[in-house]
């Protein structure tokens, strides 16, 4: 059975995006803008060769994806699992007021984590079960097809996790199946639409900046990560261990290069461990461009993980192998350099490198960890993940974990990691 291609579909704009007030499941509709925008995003749709739509059945939703509908000319389809979030105390409060009011809740919304109990809000796994569920069945009702999703920003949220909030109709797309998994391929093209869309949570000074630098083209940031390395190969953690690159890796690097080579990349930036190093300058080699070196971009410090194997985590401290495949903060004990701290400096990195190279294309070769702080999700060897970064202090990921340019015998680690 083949995976389900999902074109998940932000709802237009309405008022109360426009007032920035939080909606949640009060269901208000689509104002003139947003129907303009349905109906972007409605042709853009048209050319797909949809097998169905479906939505939320919310107001801004469903008009949304009414346009889909009758530009594809297929029938509409009401799926209640779709439905905004509840999102409690936020609910009808402009975002001034809830930053004013309720500042840990508003902290905790803008920096990506769990809401506290005083939000009063559902749940972000219960808001990811259900709507996985959704994903699911809808993929076994459409095997290898083509489907467009019409739902919320803050179900995409809690769905994509730190990866970043989404403007109104805006497309993210998801391979979803064959059984319970999913992954990211493309977040937030908003390319259909003539200027940027508001997206949850942005402050009005937010959206102040983004008219200021309209004009200003961002820097395309390609995250390219190490080839294999002889621990990775034994599935050991490596943290800061200097560990050279496997033959495997070396053939990884040489088609990394190959992909990058018609991307027009004016530089290339590493850090100076040697399996990220000879990953760098195999690409900048190829496209014939000096290598840099950022000490900000070293793989992060994992503390007493480091040489030990994945399968003795496993066993003796099945606290701390939890916390890592969730994602979660590492338990203090293990005395790895802390994941905020490890996003910190790479975001350092990535805003110096888009002021020097601003509108321009650049690799940069990371390590796993790091990428995991910084993305919140595992990027596998020889993969190349799309960022958008700047102008000013922003950035947002475009395509991740992008494996096409390896044969299947390389990809088996990037294809695992991608759907972790």
């Amino acid at each position: 059975m083949s995976e389900t291609k999902v074109i998940f579909c932000r709802h237009g704009e309405t008022d109360w995006n426009k007032q920035r007030k939080f909606q949640g499941t009060i269901d208000i509709p689509l104002n003139d803008e947003g129907r303009t925008q349905a109906q972007a995003i409605a042709r853009e749709l048209k050319a797909q060769d949809l097998a169905a739509v479906w939505t939320s059945p919310l107001l801004r939703a469903h008009e949304t994806a009414v346009e889909i509908s009758v530009a594809a000319g297929i029938a509409l389809r009401l799926e209640e699992r779709l439905r905004e979030r509840d999102l409690g105390i936020l609910q009808g409060r402009l975002y001034r007021d809830v930053k004013q009011q309720f500042p840990k809740v508003w902290a905790a919304w803008k920096s990506f984590e769990s809401l506290p109990p005083e939000a009063n809000s559902e749940s972000e796994v219960g808001v990811v079960a259900r709507v996985e569920s959704a994903l699911f069945d809808i993929a076994v009702a459409h095997p290898g097809k083509t489907v467009a999703v019409v739902g919320h920003g803050g179900t995409l949220r809690s769905l994509l996790k730190h990866a970043g909030s989404v403007g109104n109709a805006s497309m993210t797309i998801l391979m979803v199946g064959p059984g319970q998994k999913w992954r990211l391929v493309q977040q937030d093209d908003q390319d259909h639409l003539p200027k940027p869309s508001l997206k949850l949570g942005e402050m009005w000074e937010d959206v102040e900046l983004k008219k200021t630098f309209a004009n200003v083209t961002p820097t395309t940031i390609l995250l390219c990560r190490h080839g294999e390395s002889v621990w990775n190969k034994a599935r050991k953690f490596q943290g800061t261990i200097d560990m050279p690159l496997n033959e495997a890796g070396l053939e990884q690097a040489r088609y990394m290069a190959e992909a990058v080579k018609g991307r027009n990349v004016v530089a290339v930036w590493s850090s100076e461990l040697a399996r990220a190093r000879d990953t760098a300058a195999t690409i900048a080699a190829a496209v014939g461009v000096s290598l840099r070196i950022d000490e900000r971009l070293l793989e992060r410090h994992l503390g007493n993980l480091q040489g030990a194997s994945f399968d003795e985590t496993r066993t003796k401290n099945p606290a701390v192998w939890a916390a890592w495949k969730s994602y979660q903060p590492l338990p203090v004990e293990t005395g790895a350099e802390p994941d905020a701290v490890v996003a910190a400096r790479l975001e350092s990195a990535l805003y110096a490198i888009a002021i020097a190279h601003p509108g321009a294309t650049v690799a940069v070769v990371l390590h796993g960890a790091n990428g995991r702080c910084l993305l919140k999700r595992s990027i596998g060897n020889g993969s190349i993940t799309t960022l958008e970064v700047g102008p000013g202090r922003q950035w947002r990921m475009v395509r991740a974990s992008e494996i096409d340019h390896l044969p299947v015998s390389l990809a088996r680690d990037a294809l695992k990691a991608s759907k972790m």
